[in-house]
């Protein structure tokens, strides 16, 4: 976690192995390790943001859906005696949110 918050180098992981007379090979084995948690962490970060911007994107089509079918029953969009039910956007907006919010907890 050190290394993640960048509090923490590789190169002074290194230095510390060494000063502690630890093998070359053992070396290479832990820094295989350490890169594989940081790729892990690195990918699971990317996967919350996409995540994000994939919920947020649903949340503002469904909104927007509602909001013109409000508009247009309500009679702010004037369509006659008439009105528009979007539920394309609707519904659509809501399925794309939850493939947000399934993005961001992988």
């Amino acid at each position: 976690e050190e290394i993640i918050s960048d509090r923490l180098s590789l190169s002074d992981i290194r230095k510390q192995l060494e000063r502690e007379h630890i093998e070359d090979k053992e070396i290479k084995i832990v820094f295989s390790a350490v890169d594989n948690n940081l790729q892990k962490a690195t990918q699971k970060k990317a996967n919350k943001e996409i995540g994000r911007n994939i919920f947020v994107g649903g949340v503002l089509l469904f909104v927007g859906g509602l909001a013109f079918t409000v508009g247009t029953y309500s009679g702010f969009f004037d369509l006659g005696r008439s009105y528009l039910i979007m539920y394309g956007p609707i519904f659509g907006g809501l399925i794309i949110a939850g493939t947000g919010l399934a993005q961001m907890k992988r």
